[in-house]
C-alpha cells in the first residue's frame, strides 16, 4: 500500500510546478477577469477600479501558490481511486471557493464592508469554478503523463478576460 501511494505521489509531481502554474493562473484570472468585466460594464474609470484589480491580482497570485502547494497531495490521494467526474466536480467546487476568496479579498481592499466583499465573491466564484474546473483536470492529466502544460497555461490566461466579459455581460443583462 505504501508503494502505491508513493508512486501516485510521484505521478502527481512535486508541489513547485503546481505552485508556479496555479500562481500564474490565479494572477492572470484575478486581474484579467475583473478587468474585462469592468471594461464591459464601463466601471473601469471609477476611482477604486485599479485598486480592486491590483488586490484581485495579488490575491490570485497568493492563493494560487497555496492551492498549488496542496494540489499534488490531493491528486496523489485520489488518483486511481476516483472517476474523472470526481475531479471535474472537485475542480468546480474548489475553483468556486478559490474565486470567491479572491473576490472577497479584492472587495475588502476597496471597501472593508461585508456587502462589498460578499458581492465581489459572488461575482468571482463562477469565474474561479470555470477556470479551475477545466484547468485542474487538464493539468493533472498532462502532469501524470509527463507532458508539457504550457499551452494550457496560455489558454487559462486567455480564458480569464473571456470569463470576466461573460460576468460583465451577465451584470448588464440582469
Amino acid at each position: 500500500m505504501a508503494e502505491k501511494s508513493t508512486a501516485l505521489a510521484a505521478d502527481a509531481g512535486s508541489a513547485w510546478p503546481w505552485m508556479r502554474d496555479l500562481t500564474l493562473v490565479g494572477g492572470a484570472t484575478g486581474f484579467g477577469a475583473p478587468f474585462a468585466a469592468m471594461l464591459a460594464t464601463g466601471i473601469i474609470h471609477e476611482s477604486w477600479a485599479w485598486l480592486y484589480l491590483a488586490a484581485a491580482g495579488v490575491a490570485g497570485l497568493a492563493t494560487g501558490a497555496l492551492l498549488g502547494a496542496l494540489t499534488p497531495r490531493f491528486i496523489a490521494w485520489k488518483l486511481g481511486r476516483a472517476p474523472r467526474a470526481f475531479f471535474i466536480a472537485a475542480g468546480l467546487t474548489v475553483g468556486a471557493i478559490w474565486g470567491g476568496l479572491v473576490g472577497a479579498m479584492a472587495g475588502v481592499a476597496i471597501a472593508p464592508v461585508a456587502f462589498v466583499a460578499a458581492f465581489s465573491a459572488v461575482l468571482a466564484a463562477p469565474v474561479g469554478a470555470l477556470q479551475l474546473g477545466w484547468f485542474w483536470l487538464t493539468a493533472a492529466q498532462k502532469r501524470v503523463r509527463r507532458k508539457p502544460i504550457g499551452a494550457s497555461l496560455v489558454a487559462a490566461a486567455l480564458a480569464a478576460p473571456a470569463l470576466g466579459s461573460l460576468v460583465g455581460w451577465w451584470l448588464m443583462v440582469h
